[in-house]
């Protein structure tokens, strides 16, 4: 487990800080898609670095590159999606269309322009050219264009050859070089990075990135790196080289290719150059480790629909977990009396704090003393938080416990115990659940007024034979009867804030 409080003194965790709550020189502020062949109309507001997530398809690369091509850019032109006036194959394909209001923030003020993605190319950046076109501009990379390009420069690139005069040199030394180190788990004893010029033959100039490191004894160049090593260096020469100062990097899958525990790193880098460059960054990725970088209201998910693509802000860690298919790792442990307690938690936890559901296991154990000494047995666990919850009714019986076990002990809401308190909710209520389970009020003050004289475990049950109901049936009903309360609700809410709040302060989301 990590610490809230080492993180403080953590300087990567500072440039995130940095970089989520501030803004560049130069930012892209919303797109307001009016029309679109793809997506749904809507807004689509941007932060100074934003991540994109949804499955296969859903439209995150699509969407990277319809930023690009708002400003007039529509590389790499041998992979879709496609756009009106990009080289493309001689049959007939699907091109991408639209139109878009684009946002973007200046130094004198949100600029504004109409992008009609149907447009030739040269048109689209036309419509910047007075305002931005010398300031700003958006540039995308994905995997498979990097490793294209590299491909290319591999076929045309003579590798023996002295730097040219056009060809600008850069060393990563230093704590940059410690960086690499990270991501890559290699110790080079140094890099160096060449924009090397290329002639294609059909009088284009390229310039493609020559990386050469140092381990050991051993030279490493393009010709024998890894594919990792390979995507790694480019995204570090497409930043510096590529990506001018105070404009927009829009970056695909970076996790391709990386290890699991070279992702954070990578994208803790990225993060770096994009602070000393004043950059804009927005990704798209499926990776768990790049999204825990980024705040909750700096993620979107694309979400395939039947009017089009929509573009949405999660509202929890859960649903991103699940969006990417992520299993919910298991935080803590609440300790309940019974099962009746269980499913009044899971009841509330359904209501307020869905991802609870996930992250704790609520264990019936059979009473209060139980609940006592599991917490007894339990408080020096440092992998999972541990809760007991007792029935409302338990509180003076806690107030007799342990310094160490009182420490940790919650209580569900009202003053009475849960059979009491879901069959007096479900009285007050009884038109509304008649309505739910398709019965008359009487027959439910007939059941629940038949069973007064039992022992409270058996009362639920009885009334759910009356009614025709299994148990459990009848109790989820009786869940959302006893929230309908306005005290109650108020406490539920709170209990599970408390159970959130305490997962918070042992664990780093």
């Amino acid at each position: 487990m990590t610490n809230s409080s080492s993180l403080n003194t953590d300087q990567r965790v500072k440039r995130w800080i940095h970089l989520t709550s501030s803004t560049g020189s130069f930012q892209l502020y919303s797109i307001r898609i009016a029309d679109s062949n793809v997506f749904a109309p809507q807004l689509i507001e941007f932060h100074r670095a934003t991540a994109f997530i949804g499955l296969h398809g859903s439209g995150k690369s699509l969407l990277l590159r319809m930023i690009e091509a708002a400003f007039g850019y529509t590389s790499p032109s041998y992979v879709p999606p496609f756009f009106i006036g990009q080289s493309s194959p001689v049959f007939q394909i699907p091109t991408v269309e639209g139109i878009m209001d684009v946002s973007l923030r200046t130094p004198a003020g949100i600029i504004s322009h109409t992008v009609d993605l149907s447009q030739p190319a040269e048109r689209r950046a036309e419509i910047w050219e007075q305002d931005v076109r010398e300031s700003f501009a958006a540039w995308y990379t994905d995997p498979y264009g990097a490793l294209s390009w590299l491909s290319h420069m591999y076929d045309n690139y003579d590798f023996g050859s002295e730097c040219g005069g056009s060809e600008i040199e850069r060393h990563i030394e230093g704590p940059e070089l410690n960086e690499v180190r990270n991501i890559l788990g290699r110790s080079y004893k140094r890099i160096t990075v060449r924009s090397a010029f290329i002639d294609d033959g059909a009088g284009d100039d390229l310039h493609l990135p020559f990386f050469s490191a140092v381990l050991g004894s051993k030279t490493f160049d393009n010709t024998t790196m890894s594919q990792g090593e390979l995507w790694v260096h480019y995204v570090s020469w497409f930043l510096e080289h590529e990506v001018s100062k105070g404009e927009l990097a829009l970056l695909d899958e970076p996790e391709a290719f990386l290890a699991a525990r070279g992702r954070r790193p990578f994208i803790d880098y990225v993060a770096h150059q994009a602070l000393r460059r004043d950059l804009q960054v927005i990704i798209g990725t499926h990776s768990p480790e790049v999204l825990s970088r980024f705040p909750l209201a700096n993620i979107r998910m694309c979400i395939p629909g039947g009017s089009g693509i929509q573009v949405l802000t999660p509202t929890s860690r859960f649903q991103i977990r699940e969006c990417i298919g992520i299993e919910t790792p298991l935080r803590g442990l609440v300790l309940v009396e019974d099962e009746l307690a269980q499913q009044l938690l899971n009841g509330i936890f359904a209501r307020y704090d869905t991802a609870l559901a996930s992250e704790v296991e609520v264990i019936p154990v059979g009473g209060a003393s139980e609940v006592a000494n599991g917490l007894r047995i339990l408080q020096s666990a440092n992998r999972l938080m541990c809760f007991g919850i007792l029935d409302a009714d338990q509180r003076q019986t806690a107030a007799d416990w342990s310094d160490a076990s009182r420490g940790s002990v919650l209580f569900l809401p009202g003053d009475r115990s849960p059979e009491e308190e879901v069959l007096t909710s479900a009285i007050k209520e009884s038109r509304w659940l008649a309505e739910m389970i398709d019965t008359s009020t009487d027959d439910i003050l007939i059941a629940i007024s038949s069973c007064q004289d039992l022992d409270h475990q058996y009362r639920v049950n009885r009334v759910a034979r009356q009614l025709g109901y299994s148990e459990s049936a009848l109790i989820s009903m009786l869940v959302l009867a006893w929230l309908r309360q306005p005290e109650i609700a108020q406490e539920a809410e709170q209990l599970a804030r408390k159970i959130r709040s305490g997962l918070r302060n042992d664990t780093v989301d």
